[in-house]
């Protein structure tokens, strides 16, 4: 289970290129390193999905949606580590999210 210092529920919108959606939970990954990182984010999205459930239509997009932040890298010697750990993770649960380049974050459903 995740401590509340984990992540913390917002009834808050993300905005992911030209579609808006409720997002109920955002996790900011800032400072992790890429294991910490993709173990966090797993942790974050089943204990997601336990509190809300998977949803058709909680978020009045089709389900739930998450913000997963992992900043754009610029900091970092080697580019966005977070950022393409994060997507190859995603996109290997085959999990629908968009990139929200100018905010370095992901919107993920």
């Amino acid at each position: 289970m995740l401590s509340s210092s984990s992540f913390r529920t917002k009834n808050r919108t993300a905005t992911a290129t030209a579609t808006s959606a409720k997002a109920v939970a955002t996790l900011d990954l800032h400072g992790k390193t890429k294991e910490k990182a993709v173990s966090t984010m797993t942790r974050f999205l089943n204990e997601t999905v336990r509190r809300y459930g998977s949803g058709s239509s909680t978020s009045g997009s089709g389900g739930i949606w998450v913000v997963i932040v992992t900043g754009c890298g610029k900091h970092s010697q080697n580019g966005p580590v977070l950022r393409n750990a994060i997507q190859s993770t995603l996109e290997r649960r085959h999990m629908q999210f968009k990139l929200q380049h100018s905010k370095g974050s992901f919107l993920v459903r």
